[in-house]
Order: C-alpha cells, then sequence, then structure tokens
C-alpha cells in the first residue's frame, strides 16, 4: 500500500485507550500531527489524527482510513495464482520471530481514485503488471468493511489474466522499506487448500478463489 511519505522510525505506543495500542510503524512523529479535535456532526470525536484516524461516536471508538483494492490475480494458462509474502508490524508485535506473512496484492485508494484505478496502479508497484488498455475481464467481487472497530471497506476484484492481457516491467514499489522486503510468489491453483493465511481478510480471499474456480 502506498505509504511512501511515511518514514520507518524506531516502534512506539502513540495512542492507548479501549481499543488497545496503535503502532508507530511507518508513522512520522506524533508531535507532527493533532491528537484532539472538537467534536464533529453527528457527535463523532477524532481521537487521534495521523495516517489513521481513531474517532469516538456515542462512546464507540473506532479505526478510520481509506478503503483499499483488493485483486485475486489469477493467471489462466499456468493455472497459478499471485499472493505475496510480505513483513506486517502488527503481526510482527504478536509474534516478533514472524519474518513476513502471506497476504494478496491490495492497495489503498487514494483521493478522488476510482476502485479498478487503484488496482491497476498497484499490479504496477507491486507486481510490475501493466494491463493492456484493451482489458475488460475483470470481475467485481463486491465490498465489505474490515470489521467492526474500522470503517474501511475493501473492494475485491477478480482478475483472470491471459498471457496478452498484459506485459510485465520492473518492479518499482512504492519506496517504503516494507515493499522492499516483500516478495511475489505464485501458488498452483491445485495447491490452494494447502495455504495457511495470516489474516481474515486473506483467508476471505483464498475461499473466494476457491469457489469461483469451483475447488
Amino acid at each position: 500500500m502506498s505509504m511512501n511519505k511515511f518514514s520507518i522510525i524506531e516502534e512506539s505506543t502513540i495512542y492507548e485507550k479501549k481499543i488497545g495500542d496503535l503502532k508507530k510503524d511507518g508513522i512520522q512523529k506524533f508531535s507532527e500531527y493533532s491528537t484532539i479535535e472538537e467534536k464533529i456532526d453527528k457527535g463523532v470525536e477524532t481521537v487521534y489524527d495521523g495516517y489513521l484516524k481513531v474517532k469516538s461516536n456515542n462512546g464507540y471508538e473506532y479505526v478510520s482510513e481509506s478503503d483499499c483494492a483488493i485483486g485475486l490475480i489469477h493467471f489462466v494458462e499456468s493455472n497459478e495464482v499471485l499472493f505475496r509474502l510480505e513483513p506486517v508490524p502488527p503481526f510482527q508485535d504478536r509474534e516478533n520471530k514472524k519474518d513476513k506473512s502471506l497476504t494478496i496484492l491490495s492497495g489503498t485508494i487514494e483521493k478522488d481514485e476510482k476502485h479498478f484505478d487503484c488496482l491497476v496502479r498497484e499490479m504496477v508497484e507491486e507486481a510490475g503488471i501493466v494491463l493492456n488498455t484493451s482489458f475488460d475481464m475483470l470481475e467485481d467481487l463486491g465490498s465489505f468493511y474490515f470489521n467492526k472497530g474500522n470503517n474501511a471497506k475493501v473492494h475485491l476484484f477478480y482478475v483472470p489474466l491471459y498471457i496478452n492481457d498484459y506485459r510485465t516491467v520492473k518492479i518499482k514499489g512504492d519506496g517504503s522499506d516494507i515493499e522492499k522486503n516483500s516478495e511475489n510468489i505464485v501458488i498452483e491453483v491445485q495447491h490452494l487448500n494447502d495455504l495457511v493465511p495470516s489474516d481474515l481478510i486473506t483467508a476471505l480471499c483464498i475461499e473466494k478463489l476457491k469457489n469461483k474456480l469451483k475447488l
């Protein structure tokens, strides 16, 4: 996801209340952001305002962040699916010996950016895949919230690719250390049942693929 404007600094706890710890991996110094705002419309109070926002509505605290687009990229001829191995700081907070986690290609949707445009951008940034302008096989699998403690939505797409649908370029990433230390892997469809996801989003994506491919 695009976080190139944030530098990685030493981890510290920046806010702790009912929702627990938010960690400062990849976020600039806490002093550079305002921490409290006055109540705004509908009684929503911003408790912390940085890359992520923590809000409170009638005593219910939740994280507010941008939506994201996720691509289930299926290379049809070879019958393989693209996954990622990424260092995920929140997971390492619980399992500090864990180097990388199995994830899926995704990206944060920027202001005024369409869901599909975000996915196309992330495919180039993270995987070096440039879709042909004539590509029209994208399938929208719907959207859903992360969880009850977050107001962001995930927009999920199935992307079946044939060899003539794309070209490859050098992967540049977004410049962050996390992306520099991440890698792409392809998994044969027949081995999807053997995967052990680290998070619910990746687990759901695997199930969506299995249903789509009738496994």
